[in-house]
């Protein structure tokens, strides 16, 4: 396990065994034959509603790498303010002036991509895409909850 704090030095080795026990015993409730049971399956080391809140998350956009071993107007809402946020501070002069990607296809995007040429062709981009998976989600949720897809 790597540990990231920025606001601490070293969280100790008697703190570090601690997390890696209390981990290890979510994993065992989680995958073990007892994952349901209320006191003895995953709910008691794990908060339901973060857990799916972090499948959905990771399921809308489409996040690799999440599954190895009310939040839809937030979500877009956000976009809209951190793109405006990030063009304000010249983040986005910053970005593309070390990496001229604006133009380019990128891995996974569509071949459509290298239309976006702007900023602002990027953000609009991401949140029709946005709009799209979410509209996906909404209609599939309860097909994905019962495991039938």
């Amino acid at each position: 396990m790597l540990y990231e704090d920025p606001e601490r030095e070293d969280i100790g080795h008697a703190r570090r065994a601690q997390v890696q026990r209390s981990i290890g015993k979510a994993e065992r409730a989680l995958y073990g034959a007892d994952f349901r049971d209320p006191e003895r399956g995953w709910r008691r080391h794990i908060d339901e509603a973060a857990a799916i809140d972090f499948v959905l998350v990771n399921e809308l956009f489409k996040n690799q790498d999440a599954f190895h071993g009310g939040l839809r107007g937030d979500i877009l809402r956000g976009v809209r303010r951190r793109a405006s946020r990030l063009s304000a501070t010249g983040a986005v002069r910053r970005n593309f002036a070390r990496w001229p990607v604006l133009g380019t296809r990128i891995w996974p995007n569509p071949p459509a991509a290298v239309r976006r040429t702007t900023y602002a062709s990027e953000v609009s981009a991401l949140r029709s895409w946005l709009k799209r998976r979410i509209a996906w989600l909404d209609a599939n949720v309860d097909e994905l909850q019962s495991g039938r897809t």
